[in-house]
């Protein structure tokens, strides 16, 4: 799996085709360690709520902060569903360690 952005994971019709290093700082969605809790969601259930948050978001801009934005948005859409979701930043800030800061 190539490793993105979030905001051109969830939105790639906005950035151009990269080419070349994998191993730049872009964050990998699959290798975060909230994928232990998150992986309890049915894929259909976080199909349709990424669905619902694109059209929802189509055009608002996806700058610096943008994630912070969505993740709320993710969250409180899987809790109306019944389902627990950690967001990158959740992880982070359960560890004391982490001092990982996300735009």
């Amino acid at each position: 799996m190539s490793r993105i952005g979030v905001s051109q994971r969830l939105f790639p019709e906005h950035y151009p085709e990269r080419g070349g290093d994998d191993d730049d700082e872009f964050f990998d969605l699959e290798d975060n360690d909230a994928s232990e809790v998150n992986k309890n969601i049915p894929k259909e259930v976080l199909a349709e709520v990424e669905k619902e948050l694109e059209e929802k978001f189509k055009d608002y801009p996806k700058g610096m902060g943008f994630c912070h934005i969505y993740w709320y948005h993710k969250k409180q859409a899987l809790e109306q569903r019944g389902y627990t979701w950690l967001s990158p930043q959740d992880v982070a800030n359960s560890d004391p360690h982490n001092r990982t800061i996300y735009d």
